[in-house]
């Protein structure tokens, strides 16, 4: 677990909309490409103009599955959840440190 948190707590994040972990440079305004087109739709194209030779087919449109509401209470919890998440990463951070320092007294220590 610790070795998973340290490879991917400066890469990896949770969309905040649908929960789905996303890499970081996904994210837009904490929500993925999905949850940000639906929150934030694109501006509608401009009419094409009758002296536009060019004619191009419609792009189809991705389909995006339904997501399930997340109730308040749910979002509180989730926020809890990364909170932990965060304070726990401190304390494993903490925690290497004085493996580190404790090692080197030891080699010290060995060396007298």
């Amino acid at each position: 677990m610790t070795n998973l948190h340290r490879n991917f707590a400066e890469t990896a994040a949770l969309c905040d909309e649908c929960l789905m972990v996303k890499a970081k440079t996904d994210l837009n305004e904490g929500l993925c490409y999905e949850c940000h087109v639906e929150k934030y739709p694109p501006p509608p194209p401009e009419p094409e103009t009758p002296n536009s030779p060019e004619i191009t087919a419609p792009k189809p449109e991705p389909i995006v599955p339904p997501r399930p509401s997340i109730d308040p209470d749910t979002r509180e919890l989730i926020q809890l959840l990364r909170q932990q998440v965060e304070q726990q990463a401190q304390i494993i951070t903490l925690l290497q440190t004085q493996v580190q320092t404790f090692e080197s007294q030891a080699q010290t220590i060995a060396n007298l």
